[in-house]
């Protein structure tokens, strides 16, 4: 009879050890399943804070090459707003050539008023009846006259002017050469040499590396591409007289005042077609040669050709043009 109980209250109190395990086994269980949830979170945290830095880090890459572009950019941009270029043609500018007005530049330099034409003779070189230099002459007198800087230009300039109005010094040193021509034809010596030697055809492209060179060939190209004299004075000196060739031989000397009333009586008259610089050659230490190539309309509506030779010295830090010769395109003998 007393058995029972005895092994009752055994067997509850074994169900009631296990359910306490139980009880303390959750117990313990929870914070540690808690603990490892957090750090599984923890871990997804972090690797999500590396992909986010990771990001970034590209983000920031990205701008830094984007600024890095930018400023490539704008060092281009300064660049190429620091090339020479040529003048657009500005027809306010060809109306000055045009007209009868004086005006002095800041070197010094007159331009002269233009006065109207009373010799009759003179209209077919003068279409528009003004002219600004005054000793033009027709006619060839021995010991009176010499040829004008653009006697080569038939039909289209007077061929002679004054000799009393130009000075006879030649030059201490002559840049000028003299052409060659092959069968009555002008050659263009250059290319045939050039095509040998590429070491000088390297050299000729230097000029283009100094600013001020460079925009001064291009302001010369200028001047008779667009009719345009104002751009030629700034590249003479009141003090500097200029030596006129002719076929690559010494004539005489002008002011430069003369000269630049000349060159604007031609472009006057004058219908260019196109005037190209096609070499510029270093002669000397601050000495170079232009060889330009002018096409330009006859009287008669047909195309000709001169070629032009000009020699810029680098006088008190300017370009300045100090020799000019002429050649025609062709030539009999």
């Amino acid at each position: 009879m007393q058995t029972k109980p005895i092994y009752f209250r055994s067997k509850t109190r074994i169900l009631i050890s296990l359910t306490a395990a139980c009880v303390m086994g959750v117990t313990i269980a929870a914070p540690s399943a808690v603990y490892a949830q957090d750090r599984r979170d923890d871990r997804r945290d972090d690797n999500r804070n590396r992909r986010d830095d990771s990001q970034n880090r590209r983000d920031d890459s990205r701008d830094h090459r984007d600024t890095s572009r930018d400023h490539r950019d704008s060092r281009d941009d300064r660049r190429g707003d620091s090339h020479d270029s040529h003048r657009s043609r500005d027809e306010s500018h060809v109306r000055f050539t045009h007209s009868q007005e004086e005006r002095r530049f800041n070197n010094g330099i007159v331009l002269h008023r233009g006065v109207t034409v009373v010799d009759k003779r003179f209209d077919v070189y003068f279409p528009h009846h003004v002219y600004s230099y005054p000793h033009y002459a027709l006619t060839r007198e021995t010991g009176r006259v010499v040829v004008s800087p653009f006697s080569f230009y038939v039909g289209i300039f007077p061929p002679y002017i004054d000799r009393s109005s130009v000075f006879l010094s030649t030059p201490s040193r002559v840049y000028i050469d003299v052409p060659v021509y092959r069968h009555g034809d002008f050659v263009i010596e250059s290319e045939i040499r050039d095509r040998y030697d590429l070491n000088r055809r390297s050299d000729d492209d230097r000029w283009k590396d100094d600013r001020d060179l460079s925009q001064t060939v291009y302001d010369l190209e200028d001047t008779f591409r667009n009719e345009d004299i104002g751009l030629l004075a700034p590249l003479t000196d009141p003090g500097v007289r200029v030596a006129i060739f002719s076929r690559g031989r010494y004539q005489y000397s002008l002011s430069p005042n003369d000269y630049l009333d000349m060159t604007r009586d031609f472009l006057r008259s004058v219908r260019t077609n196109d005037f190209t610089a096609y070499r510029v050659h270093r002669k000397a230490g601050g000495v170079y040669q232009v060889f330009a190539k002018h096409t330009y309309e006859d009287r008669d509506g047909r195309i000709d050709t001169v070629y032009q030779t000009i020699v810029l010295e680098r006088i008190q830090g300017r370009w300045t043009i100090t020799q000019v010769d002429t050649s025609p395109a062709h030539f009999d003998r």
